[in-house]
């Protein structure tokens, strides 16, 4: 979502310049000031899903995903 977010900044740099035909600093600024809010947010999200799995005792979700995952394999032989 973030990244969308981020490729609207661009956008806005891209239309503006479709419908006026020159892009003043001041839209390069606004343009690129969206996407680093943009980006800002997506990396404080992703930090936060991270951290969510490394508090102290949390056994994570790796072992508990793994085996249900991919059963069916391990079910015709594929994995041993």
């Amino acid at each position: 979502m973030f990244m969308l977010l981020a490729a609207m900044g661009a956008a806005h740099i891209v239309r503006t310049a479709l419908s006026r035909g020159s892009v003043t600093g001041r839209d390069y600024m606004m343009g690129w000031g969206l996407s680093l809010v943009a980006v800002t947010a997506g990396s404080f999200a992703s930090w936060r899903q991270t951290m969510l799995h490394v508090l102290p005792g949390d056994k994570g979700y790796g072992s508990e995903m793994f085996p249900t995952r991919y059963q069916f394999f391990y079910d015709v032989g594929i994995l041993d």
